[in-house]
C-alpha cells in the first residue's frame, strides 16, 4: 500500500491489538527503506536501527505480558492511551515519510487506534470463547497483528521515487552519516 491514509489506519488497527508491534514493523521498514521526508524531522529516529530494535524488543515483551492472566484489557483506562500514543506515532511518521502532515497523521492514528481497540477486544473475546483457551486465542490475535503489519508494510518496497526524491534521500542518508560520526 503507497496510500498514507490506508497505511495509518491498518498500522493503527494492528497497534490496537499490539501497541508495541506496529511501530516496531514500522520502524524495521524504515531502517530498510528509508524516507528522504524524516531527514530533518524529529521523527527520523524511527530509521534507526536502535530505535528498531529497542522497539521490537519491547513487542516481544508485549507478546509475552499480553498472555498473562493479570494482564489489563486494551480498552482498560490505564492501557487504552498506549494504544492512542502509539497510533499517534505511527500515523506521524507513515504521514511524514510520504510528505503528508505529521499532526494529521497523528490524529488520524491516534483515533483510529482507539475505536479499533473496541473491536480488537470484541474479536479476542470471541476467539477466547470459542477455543476455550485465551493463551492460544493470544497466539492467534498476535500472528494476525504481525502477519497484518508486515502486508501493509510490503508498500514501502515498490514505493517509486523521483529523482528529486533520490536526491532528498541520498543528503538524508548523508546527512545521517555525519550525526554518527560526530
Amino acid at each position: 500500500m503507497k496510500n498514507k491514509f490506508w497505511q495509518t489506519l491498518g498500522l493503527a488497527t494492528v497497534a490496537s491489538m499490539r501497541s508495541m508491534t506496529a511501530p516496531a514493523l514500522l520502524s524495521k521498514s524504515l531502517v530498510k527503506h528509508k524516507s528522504p521526508y524524516l531527514g530533518d524531522s524529529p521523527l527520523r529516529f524511527m530509521q534507526s536501527p536502535i530505535t528498531a530494535n529497542v522497539l521490537s524488543v519491547l513487542a516481544g515483551a508485549e507478546l509475552i505480558g499480553d498472555k498473562q492472566p493479570e494482564a489489563d484489557d486494551r480498552t482498560a483506562p490505564t492501557v487504552l492511551p498506549s494504544r492512542a500514543v502509539a497510533g499517534a506515532l505511527i500515523g506521524a511518521v507513515v504521514y511524514k515519510s510520504q510528505k503528508g502532515s505529521a499532526l494529521t497523521g497523528a490524529l488520524l492514528g491516534s483515533v483510529a487506534a482507539v475505536a479499533t481497540s473496541y473491536a480488537t477486544l470484541a474479536f479476542r473475546k470471541q476467539l477466547i470463547s470459542s477455543t476455550k483457551q485465551p493463551v492460544l486465542a493470544g497466539v492467534i490475535e498476535d500472528s494476525i497483528a504481525v502477519s497484518s503489519g508486515l502486508a501493509i508494510l510490503q508498500g514501502r518496497k515498490g514505493t517509486k521515487l523521483t529523482k528529486a526524491d533520490k536526491e532528498a534521500n541520498t543528503k538524508a542518508k548523508q546527512a545521517a552519516k555525519a550525526r554518527q560520526m560526530s
